[in-house]
């Protein structure tokens, strides 16, 4: 506890100060209860919002959010595309009914397509790689989703962890301002004291509220990416963190397991196979044909089984013009596929160089945050003895504090650049099993195999 230890005899403006000095318990009582009422009504929404780890809201957001329901609708309806593409193999019937004033002419015709250029099988491959491309796209869905969530996770946590280093600190200028005024009433410290803590005082609580709109908005982001309301339950266990064979067989890794490549190679292989279907379109049509006549015409007309050649002069220009943009789109596509190697390529990159860098940062925090607190005691130390000022003690309190505050930025930096490194290099069953190792965090070490994870639904199917 500071003290007072200087007892000079008061100046002018004495009977002022001391009004000063009789106020301050108020003050000080009336921001205890604020404070008490906050910290009330936060514990009450705490018991009633539920925690989810890391684990847990990746889990229900890969199951729940909309986006995911809509990219596993738009892969099940691909099933049916595929599904519908065979009926090109099978035959059909038509039936034809002329009306003359010679009379009705009714017949009944069974087709059997014998060849269509390829029309059939370029259609089939289309919807085969329409029917990959909704797989990649829903991978890819989950892969944005995951990123989101890991800033929106980790962005809350640290403003809730700097949130009650900013309570602490306004503690302590709470009562650092009481002994200022105390001491300015018994004419010891000027006025000019009085007000630049209370400025610093100010300043800290303009701070804080910056800090809680930064907490609001990082908890509305993370609500609505897990559909419920809930908060983050705590920063992840150690074991979490990928080792150093992990990192390197994420960047070792196929890039065309990755979701953003995989869904350009079935978009370009989806142009390409719609190229060939408009190229087949420009041949003819040969087909078996069986015409069985019936009402009136089947007095008079024989049943009929034939070869037939068909084509249609307007399929030409058409088909040939369709041919030449698919083309040109296939060409896209596979710039696309490049682009996305390159992107995904940089972000893994990336995300290393940001964890390795907050690794390294994390540490040295720790030892900065120990090596501020030894000098505030110190301060304090020196200051009851005489040999420091009470500005020296308030700004080797503000330099603690704002080493406390990075090392939270640093924490939740090391941790959003993991989940990065994890989600991209296709670890996704080591997040999904975080939560199940937190309890033996402390004890045990990663023994997870630096062997590439598939991740979920890689082959098309809709469960996480």
């Amino acid at each position: 506890m500071i003290r007072e230890f200087f007892s000079r005899r008061p100046q002018a403006g004495a009977d002022r100060r001391r009004a000063v000095a009789g106020r301050a318990p108020l003050r000080a009582a009336a921001r205890s209860v604020v404070v008490a009422l906050l910290l009330l009504g936060a514990a009450g929404a705490r018991a009633e919002t539920p925690a989810l780890g890391f684990a847990a809201s990746l889990a229900r957001l890969w199951q729940e959010h909309p986006e995911v329901q809509q990219a596993e609708a738009a892969l099940r309806a691909a099933g049916y595309d595929k599904s519908a593409a065979w009926a090109g193999f099978l035959p059909y019937a038509q039936l034809d009914m002329a009306r003359s004033e010679d009379g009705d002419e009714q017949f009944a015709r069974v087709v059997l397509p014998l060849w269509r250029g390829g029309l059939n099988f370029a259609s089939l491959d289309v919807a085969e790689a329409g029917r990959l491309a909704a797989a990649a796209d829903l991978q890819r869905t989950r892969l944005r989703l995951g990123l989101r969530l890991a800033d929106a996770y980790f962005n809350e946590l640290a403003a809730r962890e700097q949130a009650l280093e900013w309570r602490r600190y306004l503690a302590v200028l709470a009562e650092l301002q009481g002994l200022i005024e105390r001491r300015a009433a018994g004419g010891v410290s000027p006025e000019a004291d009085v007000q630049t803590v209370l400025t610093r005082l100010r300043q800290a609580d303009a701070e804080a509220a910056l800090n809680e709109s930064l907490r609001a908005a990082a908890a509305a982001q993370y609500v609505a990416l897990v559909g419920s309301l809930a908060e983050p339950a705590g920063w992840p266990p150690a074991s979490a963190q990928l080792a150093a064979p992990e990192i390197a067989a994420a960047l070792q890794r196929d890039l065309g397991q990755h979701p953003e490549p995989a869904y350009a190679q079935a978009v370009a292989a989806r142009e390409a196979a719609s190229a060939r279907r408009s190229r087949a379109q420009l041949s003819p049509e040969v087909s078996l044909r069986h015409t069985e006549p019936f009402g009136d015409e089947a007095d008079i007309s024989e049943p009929v089984t034939q070869i037939v050649l068909q084509y249609q002069t307007d399929n030409g220009l058409r088909a040939y013009q369709g041919y030449r943009a698919g083309q040109q789109r296939q060409a896209a596509a596979e710039a696309a596929i490049a682009a996305a190697r390159r992107d995904v390529t940089a972000a893994l990159l990336a995300a290393r160089a940001d964890y390795e860098a907050a690794r390294a940062q994390l540490a040295y925090q720790g030892a900065a945050v120990s090596a501020s607190d030894a000098v505030v005691a110190s301060a304090l130390r020196q200051f009851e003895a005489g040999r420091k000022t009470w500005i020296e003690v308030l700004n080797a309190q503000r330099e603690a504090h704002e080493n406390r505050l990075q090392q939270v930025r640093q924490r939740q930096r090391l941790w959003q650049a993991n989940a990065r490194l994890a989600l991209q290099g296709l670890f996704w069953e080591r997040l999904l099993r975080e939560d199940t190792t937190a309890a033996a965090a402390d004890t045990a070490t990663s023994t997870t195999d630096a062997a590439p994870t598939t991740p979920p639904a890689a082959t098309g199917e809709t469960t996480p």
